[in-house]
């Protein structure tokens, strides 16, 4: 079996991607700011690669993979970034979510420590009081 040619996998792929979008040649033309739909026939033909400015126009109309567009195969680089980047936002996600929950037990500990640290603090000038009464008590005594 003979290898496709460029031109031939674009008129192919191209074909498929306006037959998703459920567009006749004429409307798909139009969105795309194409006088003639002769031209997309043309393509889809295989007999003419659109310039660099219509293919744009075609990726960006119709959210299409230029490689796949190209190629008819789908970059799996890309598809690998897009999984790497949703699992680095999930992850992040969990990390913020601990991160908070420690937060909040670190100031419900401050608050215990606070609390703690009051009462000692009374307990210690109750203590102080109480020494400085028997050191009184001593000397009215003596």
């Amino acid at each position: 079996m003979a290898k496709k040619s460029t031109q031939e996998t674009f008129g192919a792929q191209l074909k498929l991607l306006r037959k998703k979008t459920g567009l006749n040649p004429d409307d798909f033309a139009q969105r795309i700011g194409l006088v003639s739909s002769d031209v997309i026939q043309l393509f889809e033909a295989g007999g003419l690669l659109p310039s660099a400015e219509t293919l744009a126009k075609i990726c960006l109309e119709y959210k299409a993979d230029i490689n796949e567009l190209l190629t008819g195969k789908v970059a799996p680089s890309i598809s690998i970034e897009v999984e790497a980047l949703r699992k680095i936002k999930h992850d992040f996600r969990l990390i913020s979510s601990d991160v908070r929950m420690q937060i909040r037990d670190l100031q419900t500990l401050n608050k215990t420590i606070k609390k703690v640290v009051d009462i000692l603090d009374a307990g210690m000038k109750k203590h102080r009081q109480s020494a400085g009464r028997k050191r009184r008590d001593k000397k009215s005594d003596g």
